[in-house]
Formats: C-alpha cells, structure tokens, sequence
C-alpha cells in the first residue's frame, strides 16, 4: 500500500516530485498510518475565499488543511486511510519567506509539514 500524494495542480514555482518527497518523508518522521493525501497548489485570490467562508477571516493565509476520516475502500481492499486535503498558497508562502530573509523552497517546505501535522492532529500551541 504506502502513502499516497495527490497533487491536484502545479506550480512553476516547485515540482510536483518535491511536494511528494517532502510529504512522504514528513509522513514517515511523524510515523503516520499508511494512505492519502491531497495536495492542491491555489492563488492567493482563491486562498482567501476558502480561509473566509471556513474560518470567517477574510484575508489570504499560506496553509489550509482540511481533515478527512477513514473511508471504506471497495469490498476487496482493507480500509485506506484519507487524511485530508492541504491548500497552499506559493503567492504567500513566497512573500513570508521574504519577509524572514528564507529561501522560498525551505519556507514551502515547512509550511507543507505544518499542514501535514495539522492533519494528524498535531496542532501549535
């Protein structure tokens, strides 16, 4: 089985391989339960609609993750465990790592295992 990293859209800005290679490696070193993920790169314009009809802040964010429970699989497969979908902005995640003088590649990196970690419960303080 293994981990599974859907990538619904592309950016010019990082490869679809990164996103899964971090994703399953940030997995791993959380020893999370085999499945699925989704991955879905946004605009900044399409990131603050989600942030405001979800959590009523009407301004662009860098991460949005969104959990999933476990869904039955068909009859002959084992139960596959979804995790959610994570919603990322490049647009802001560009700008942080700007405002923090870090390499843009090295910021998305982070915020995609925070994302990560917000899926399986692992939530800041």
């Amino acid at each position: 089985m293994g981990y599974e990293i859907l990538i619904k859209s592309r950016s010019q800005k990082i490869s679809t391989r990164h996103i899964v290679e971090v994703a399953i490696k940030h997995l791993k070193l959380r020893k999370a339960e085999e499945g699925t993920l989704e991955v879905e790169l946004i605009s900044k314009a399409k990131i603050q609609k989600i942030n405001k009809k979800f959590r009523k802040i009407n301004s662009p964010t860098d991460v949005l993750s969104f959990p999933v429970a476990e869904v039955p699989a068909p009859k002959q497969k084992p139960k596959t465990k979804l995790y959610g979908t994570i919603f990322l902005s490049c647009d802001i995640i560009k700008l942080n790592a700007e405002e923090s003088d870090k390499l843009f590649i090295r910021e998305f990196d982070f915020i995609l295992a925070h994302g990560i970690d917000h899926l399986l419960g692992i939530h800041h303080k």
